[in-house]
């Protein structure tokens, strides 16, 4: 399966790495998209929908950058992102229910450690 890992690259992410190494050791082909700022927006969803994955995971980590990942994730939707489009990390998990209420472009919300979660997902 292809999937995209999405998040914060200013300095390396290791949750998503963790995860990437764990989905590529099942056999699974993982592109990880740096999402650094706001403007990033719309390469991420340029080069999401180029590598066709038919799963997205969005590593939301920073409180401060919740209406981002969420603009994001609407933004996929805008542009016909039609796979499984899921979020995880602290702010995600704190904020689960909320999320799925009030953004329909979110199919899950991974709660726990990600490596297993994203390898049961994919």
């Amino acid at each position: 399966m292809k999937v995209a890992l999405v998040g914060a690259e200013l300095e390396e992410n290791l949750g998503i790495r963790y995860m990437a190494s764990s989905l590529e050791a099942r056999g699974h082909q993982v592109q990880i998209i740096p999402f650094n700022s706001e403007s990033d927006m719309e390469e991420v969803v340029r080069v999401v929908l180029s590598h066709s994955p038919e799963l997205v995971g969005l590593s939301m980590v920073f409180t401060s950058r919740g209406r981002e990942f969420c603009r994001l994730a609407e933004a996929l939707r805008k542009g016909s992102y039609s796979g499984h489009l899921t979020a995880g990390g602290p702010f995600a998990s704190f904020n689960c229910e909320s999320l799925l209420r009030d953004f329909p472009a979110f199919d899950s919300i991974a709660l726990g450690e990600g490596e297993t979660l994203i390898c049961n997902l994919a």
